[in-house]
């Protein structure tokens, strides 16, 4: 049963939080990074594994996994 909670949340949390990663706030922060990196300071923005740049689905799919697993995790340890 917990299994099926942990699958449960990452299928809602992977395209909620998708959303939250294209919200204009995160476009701004994107753009300010990778203006920094124009400049030669930190790392290149558009090699993350998740943002503004990715396809909606990619982001969907890397927030539901990691929710998923998260969840999965905390369900297998604890008692019943």
């Amino acid at each position: 049963m917990m299994i099926f909670f942990a699958i449960l949340v990452g299928i809602v949390a992977g395209p909620l939080l998708a959303l939250a990663t294209r919200s204009p706030a995160q476009r701004k922060v994107f753009a300010r990074r990778e203006e920094k990196f124009r400049q030669g300071n930190g790392r290149d923005p558009n090699r993350a594994l998740f943002g503004p740049h990715k396809p909606f689905w990619w982001n969907a799919l890397i927030w539901g996994a990691v929710f998923a697993a998260i969840f999965a995790m905390i369900g297998q340890t604890t008692p019943m």
